[in-house]
């Protein structure tokens, strides 16, 4: 399913730029236009929502196979390794949903601290936006976005599993917040 949805993606791609070239303008009236500090506090944010909030139900099924494994190998008394291997997992799998946002907020710090500043600029357009500003100015059609989320002040806009886009309620230079979600979510086609 992976394999299709990046090779649709990858067509879309290639259609946008024959119909729009590789440019960086845009055509049309600008809609939105939004300014987005990414501080440190801002990241930490997002990644604390990407592990713990986004992927709650993985994180549960995750933890309840992991006692499932531990409650099952001492009740059926098996072997000393089954049972050190039974809580290796368990403490593997603690370790990794501690870490989780740890790991994320590097990797966001690495994409974020590659442009000219910590500011991301977005120039919100009917057909796609441009983001520079953190990185050199970058058009994204709207289909590239691959899921919509909001929490606290902050919209993400993903362009890929673990990395999103900031966009901050209180940056807009032009258009209203409001306007913004209901416009995002019809760009996109994803629901806030």
């Amino acid at each position: 399913a992976d394999k299709r949805k990046k090779a649709k993606l990858a067509q879309q791609l290639e259609e946008y730029r024959k119909t729009h070239g590789n440019d960086d303008t845009l055509s049309g009236n600008m809609r939105f236009a939004n300014s987005t500090d990414c501080t440190r506090e801002a990241i930490k944010s997002f990644s604390i929502f990407h592990a713990y909030i986004k992927n709650i139900g993985s994180l549960i099924i995750g933890a309840i196979l992991s006692l499932v494994t531990v409650i099952i190998t001492f009740t059926l008394d098996s072997e000393w390794w089954m049972k050190l291997l039974a809580v290796g997992i368990v403490v593997y799998y603690g370790y990794k949903i501690f870490s989780t946002p740890t790991n994320i907020e590097k990797v966001q710090r690495k994409v974020y601290d590659r442009g000219t500043s910590s500011t991301a600029i977005y120039a919100f357009y009917d057909e796609a936006f441009r983001v520079s500003g953190v990185q050199s100015a970058s058009v994204y059609p709207y289909f590239q976005i691959t899921d919509v989320r909001k929490h606290g002040h902050y919209v993400y806009l993903y362009y890929g599993p673990d990395n999103a886009y900031m966009v901050d309620q209180f940056g807009f230079k032009l258009g209203e917040y409001e306007d913004f979600l209901k416009f995002i979510s019809e760009k996109t086609g994803k629901k806030l």
